[in-house]
């Protein structure tokens, strides 16, 4: 049976418990709002966002985390996650970098996940891409950057998201599809979401759309090769867990 179609088996990183974890003194995380989820997100949404943290089977989210600790980011997904109800306009999820937190719509995920299963691997890659960009911000003074460094960095992070999320893997690919793009497969749907995606976020910054192309030619194809934290791009599961094994080889040294 095809690893990529599966969520793989992970251990629980021993660095971190997500019951009781507060960010260290010296953490750049420190700033994030400690606010709790809406209380009405008590049913299929919160249910889906705890099971992705409480074994980390996904070994995309797993490796992101230990990323973030290694950043000296540790990740809090109690503080640092909120669901909420959004505009019709907004992404399901995505990152907000005034309260620094991953802001999880909660109408558009109520409508489309199933209650009867316990987890949901699109939710989680939404939740993959918030991190990535959590992890860029965390780990860069935007203080200094004016207006145009700050849109690229956004897209940027954009690009990264969308790569090392697990949203584009592989096994997403259809075997006509697989067979007549082989090689530009991962990096086509990458392109594609990022793009998308970054215009959705980008809406209310003041940013036309032919700015942000501009912009987005510039950065892609540097941004792409950026694989932070993990010491590849993995464009499956089975690079996610090799990742995974160097990432906790680091973190133990």
């Amino acid at each position: 049976m095809s690893d990529e179609g599966n969520v793989r088996d992970v251990e629980k990183p021993e660095e971190v418990n997500f019951e009781n974890l507060e960010p260290k003194a010296n953490s750049k995380l420190v700033t994030f709002s400690a606010s709790s989820m809406l209380n009405a997100a008590s049913g299929t949404v919160m249910v889906k966002v705890t099971n992705a943290f409480k074994e980390f089977e996904n070994p995309f989210l797993y490796g992101i985390t230990l990323g973030l600790i290694n950043a000296k980011c540790p990740f809090n997904w109690r503080k640092h996650t909120r669901i909420e109800n959004c505009t019709d306009e907004s992404a399901e999820t995505f990152y907000d970098y005034d309260s620094r937190q991953i802001v999880i719509c909660k109408e558009q995920w109520e409508a489309k996940l199933d209650s009867s299963s316990k987890r949901s691997i699109e939710l989680e890659e939404t939740i993959g891409r918030g991190m990535i960009q959590a992890y860029d911000h965390c780990t860069t003074d935007v203080s200094i950057l004016n207006r145009e460094d700050q849109l690229n960095m956004k897209l940027c992070s954009s690009v990264r998201a969308w790569a090392l999320s697990g949203s584009c893997t592989r096994n997403k690919f259809g075997v006509l599809e697989r067979i007549s793009r082989e090689e530009d497969g991962f990096r086509t749907c990458v392109y594609n979401m990022a793009l998308e995606d970054a215009k959705k976020q980008l809406k209310n910054d003041n940013y036309e759309d032919f700015m942000i192309e501009e912009a987005y030619e510039k950065v892609f194809f540097e941004c792409i090769k950026d694989s932070r934290p993990f010491d590849r791009t993995p464009e499956s599961f089975k690079d996610a867990d090799f990742s995974v094994d160097a990432l906790k080889f680091i973190l133990k040294k």
